[in-house]
């Protein structure tokens, strides 16, 4: 299994973007000293900003979370056009992108037959997802503002995270040669690990400003589409997990797994930190009507909810090695149950169904 093995100590050099990448900002990296960047003179600061050296005092503890807001100066309201370092989600730009300039997301591709251009276009839409998400939170304060029950990092963690395991995971498959911010894909690695609450310490630390991962998201970008493009590892992803290129698919499943949690933490926010950025789709139509001002009523206010009868049977989970979309190692296998019968609500439960558990 590829993810299994080691780095390799020396990969080599395969892409048009880490040659440039490496010229222009990765070099500066290499004369870093405690106290910060030696940069040459042909580095410009934007592409400077970003870095960070490593150093006895690279975390540096903030006395208060607050201590991170005043550098960045964009987003109260719609974001700028720089703010999108992937495919701006306009119709026609993005993939996955309508006529009404409303995002939604794309199938997983079929890696058996997978093209450079599919591929490319499932990248960029998950890319610009987590863009548009975070183009909801207004003002510095809801990227910093720990969670009120301090049990997952503040917003600014996973607004880069999901830059930072890109990289890692392709320097392990030897898709990059090293690194792209050594810093940042150290800090923005690891989520919280249940069974290790001392990671939460990062929630009182000094992060980077928002621009500052913008331009990291940005190097990122460029070149990942870059290897898409033209890295000649692209003919063996039919290969699936032996291939390089499943890192890639990895990240991609990785992002749409932090579209939904980053999503969550966003709902624990004060409304006034939030607007609904304009490349939502909109609410289905039953969510547009106000709420009764009575006690929900079955039949009325939510439908009825039969329990339905599953007569029992011979039940196969797992999914097979060669199944040509990406898989996490706990979907695969393979494995009978016989399973008893059982009823089972027709739909989902809803609301109404729900205020009736707590009000029992």
């Amino acid at each position: 299994m590829l993810f299994t093995t080691s780095r390799p100590a020396v990969p080599r050099m395969a892409t048009a973007a880490w040659s440039a990448f490496a010229q222009t900002v990765a070099a500066p990296v290499m004369t870093a000293t405690a106290k910060g960047v030696n940069a040459a003179a042909t580095t410009t600061s934007a592409q400077r900003s970003f870095l960070r050296p490593m150093s006895s005092d690279h975390q540096a503890i903030a006395n208060d979370w607050v201590d991170n807001i005043g550098r960045t100066d964009y987003l109260v309201g719609e974001r700028p056009d720089f703010w999108w370092t992937g495919k701006k989600p306009v119709h026609g730009v993005c993939p996955g992108v309508d006529e009404n300039n409303h995002i939604h997301a794309l199938p997983q591709p079929d890696l058996s037959n997978a093209t450079r251009e599919g591929l490319l276009d499932y990248f960029d839409n998950c890319w610009t997802l987590t863009e548009v998400i975070f183009a909801s939170l207004q003002g510095e304060e809801p990227f910093y503002r720990p969670p009120y029950h301090d049990l997952r990092h503040p917003k600014i963690f996973y607004y880069a995270h999901t830059a930072s395991v890109y990289v890692n995971k392709m320097r392990v498959a030897g898709l990059i040669p090293g690194p792209v911010n050594e810093y940042y894909e150290h800090i923005f690695e690891t989520g919280v690990d249940e069974m290790q609450w001392d990671d939460l310490s990062k929630n009182h630390m000094m992060w980077p400003s928002v621009e500052e991962v913008r331009q990291y998201r940005k190097v990122v970008y460029d070149m990942i589409v870059d290897i898409i493009k033209n890295d000649e590892k692209f003919d063996s992803i039919k290969d699936l997990q032996e291939s390089p290129m499943w890192a890639i698919v990895m990240g991609t499943e990785h992002e749409k797994i932090h579209l939904e949690t980053s999503s969550v933490l966003m709902r624990e926010l004060p409304l006034e930190l939030l607007r609904v950025p304009e490349n939502y789709p909109p609410l289905a139509p039953h969510n547009n009507s106000t709420a009764p001002n009575v006690l929900p009523v079955k039949g009325q206010h939510y439908p009825e909810n039969p329990m339905l009868d599953v007569e029992s049977g011979v039940v196969t989970i797992g999914k097979p090695a060669d199944f040509p979309s990406y898989g996490w190692d706990n979907e695969y296998g393979h494995k009978e149950m016989s399973v008893a019968s059982f009823k089972a609500n027709k739909f989902k439960i809803s609301n109404g169904e729900f205020y009736e558990f707590v009000a029992e």
